[in-house]
């Protein structure tokens, strides 16, 4: 008899595609060892939401339950999991982002002074203890001392994988030297992405290039997301709007012309907003599966040492220098890496096969 797991999450698929993304990936190396798997997702705007999210985990009979942590929900679950671990089931709680980032995030939201403060006040009254009644907890990043009390021993510090078969490899790679170098990010577009680091290069390579006539640099935006607006401002402001090319939402084969047509992806640059050093970007998986090199900041462990398809810059506020990403994608070029070469390091290195049995089981 196969063994069932359920993924729950409050999440609206179509307004986070990459959430929903990684989760059918997790489900799909869970099929490989043999589960049978299904996913409970609560929309935001179901009235009551956080109990509607409690209960559609104490009436699932699945012997595997997967949560993905919401700050304002945990305390609810922390019985419900204690009943489900009574009758047999195995709790983890996947935990994409540090409890300890969060009240930073919120105090950068544009939420009124009182409604920053009540919701930093219920999150340190919800954790640690919400979650000590899971079996495991898997952690991207480092945590504080506060949110791990009592779920260090429970706690597995992982990398996000992928599952390669399910993305597809690049038919092309747009001809090297060219007089436009054109980059590709692909995010629900929020602050810790740091695409206005590339915008903002773009702006100061501009100035050069327009008195050298050298290589322009064009930026393709694919997403939305809270952060959209100010791209697109700060792109007029800089006058540099020809040159930012913001595509909305793309899913599926819709995406693939985008990245053939792209040189360079770009991964999540404003990392150290949300206080990491350390992170594990899905977006770098993907690109690595599509076999397309990339621009990457902050520590992952899954790129140690640093492959040569990946060209890194600091996890800062500084633009990028696009002068030197020029050069290094030239010399990138010469090598003869191709993106069979990149996908292989996908397979090897980042598939869910081999990191799910580890992470679950």
């Amino acid at each position: 008899m196969s063994r069932t797991v359920t993924y729950f999450a409050i999440l609206d698929p179509e307004k986070s595609p990459g959430v929903a993304n990684k989760i059918d990936q997790t489900l799909h190396g869970l099929e490989l060892l043999e589960y049978k798997t299904s996913k409970a997702f609560t929309p935001f705007a179901t009235r009551g939401r956080h109990f509607a999210f409690a209960l559609s985990v104490l009436v699932s009979r699945s012997d595997l339950l997967v949560i993905r942590n919401t700050v304002f929900t945990m305390f609810l679950l922390f019985p419900v999991i204690i009943l489900k671990r009574l009758t047999g089931a195995r709790v983890v709680v996947d935990l994409p982002i540090p409890n300890r980032s969060v009240p930073r995030e919120i105090w950068m939201s544009g939420l009124s002074l009182p409604g920053k403060l009540l919701r930093i006040a219920v999150i340190y009254l919800n954790f640690p203890w919400s979650l000590w009644s899971a079996n495991r907890i898997l952690q991207y990043s480092e945590e504080s001392p506060w949110f791990s009390l009592g779920n260090r021993s429970r706690t597995k510090l992982v990398t996000n994988g992928i599952s390669v078969d399910l993305i597809p490899l690049r038919k092309e790679v747009p001809s090297w030297p060219s007089d436009t170098l054109v980059l590709v990010g692909v995010a629900a577009l929020a602050p810790w992405h740091g695409f206005d680091r590339v915008i903002r290069a773009i702006a100061l390579h501009q100035k050069k290039e327009r008195a050298a006539r050298g290589v322009q640099v064009k930026f393709m935006v694919v997403g939305q997301g809270r952060s959209r607006d100010e791209l697109d401002r700060l792109a007029r402001e800089l006058e540099v709007e020809d040159l930012v090319d913001f595509r909305g939402v793309l899913r599926g084969s819709d995406l693939d012309p985008v990245f053939d047509e792209a040189h360079l992806a770009v991964s999540s640059l404003g990392l150290f907003r949300n206080d990491f050093v350390t992170a594990s970007v899905l977006k770098a998986r993907e690109y690595t599966a599509r076999g397309i090199p990339f621009v990457h900041a902050s520590r992952d462990p899954d790129f140690e040492p640093l492959p040569p398809f990946v060209y890194e810059v600091g996890n800062e506020e500084a633009p990028l220098d696009i002068e030197d990403l020029i050069e290094w994608y030239t010399e990138f070029r010469k090598t003869g890496f191709r993106t069979q070469d990149i996908r292989e390091y996908a397979s090897e290195r980042l598939d869910y096969l081999e990191k799910v049995r580890d992470y679950f089981e």
